[in-house]
């Protein structure tokens, strides 16, 4: 039964997916195990995730079209709008777009967790004001849980559009849809504002592929975007997204695996040439 259960996952799912729904299957089967409803464990075919184990990174390109679309629906009157787009808040998740675009910050907790106490403003060695952000929630417990600094644009979004829209008044306020309490209730909204946007200008499934690109896949899009346009290490990086250097090469950074061979062949094979 689970074979055939496989064999249909995967005519239907990516391997990722496929994954899920058996893990979630074995703790069920562990269950009655333990209470004596199976006397063993079936055996579970192995699933191989090695081809399917990153999200599909945006180009910066399509991340502006679809800021644009947002930014732009923001304007259309409720009464003008369709049952897709009857959404209100659009210029607010355009916001939420491009902070992530900026932060490499988790889509979940990582952000909308954050408040404005979690914000001091610093000042560089060249004078220049940016901001220490301290999300109180990480997804990775690790030695890179420090404070990580944010850029200027971070600042821009920060000071001109999330300030405004929740001034500082205790510091407790949400910088994110302050006004609903429930957190995954925003996170929700979010993502499925971003879905439909993306699916309207046919940017969100991946092309001849199963696969799609939710707002998750802006997080390999930040960490490709910093790694090209600044002087970051992988350990910068790794550092900024609470994640490990390892886990940046293996899954959001594969494009760059090739030049780091490159790199090797130079460092130990260039002296060697008479």
């Amino acid at each position: 039964m689970i074979d055939r259960f496989f064999l249909k996952l995967q005519s239907a799912f990516t391997q990722s997916t496929v994954g899920k729904h058996l893990t979630l299957v074995k703790q069920i089967m562990e269950f009655a195990r333990d209470d004596d409803i199976i006397r063993s464990l079936p055996k579970f075919p192995r699933v191989d995730r090695e081809q399917d184990n990153s999200y599909q990174p945006y180009t910066l390109a399509e991340v502006n079209k679809i800021t644009k679309k947002l930014r732009d629906l923001s304007k259309v009157t409720p009464s003008k709008r369709s049952s897709l787009d009857s959404y209100e808040h659009y210029n607010e998740v355009a916001d939420i777009v491009n902070f992530l675009l900026h932060t490499l910050l988790r889509p979940g907790k990582e952000i909308y967790m954050l408040k404005h106490k979690h914000f001091e403003k610093q000042i560089n060695i060249r004078k220049e004001q940016f901001y220490l952000i301290s999300p109180p929630h990480r997804k990775v417990s690790n030695k890179n849980n420090g404070p990580i600094p944010s850029d200027q644009i971070v600042k821009e979004i920060y000071e001109k559009r999330i300030c405004k829209r929740y001034p500082i008044e205790t510091s407790e306020e949400y910088i994110f849809f302050n006004n609903i309490s429930n957190r995954e209730q925003v996170r929700n909204m979010v993502d499925k504002v971003f879905r439909k946007v993306s699916k309207m200008l046919n940017l969100y499934y991946v092309e001849n592929s199963t696969r799609n690109r939710p707002l998750y896949s802006l997080r390999p899009t930040s960490a490709i975007e910093t790694a090209e346009n600044t002087n970051a290490t992988l350990e910068d990086l790794a550092r900024l997204g609470n994640t490990s250097a390892k886990m940046l090469e293996t899954r959001y950074l594969k494009k760059y695996q090739k030049e780091k061979a490159i790199q090797i062949q130079e460092r130990i094979y260039s002296k060697k040439i008479s």
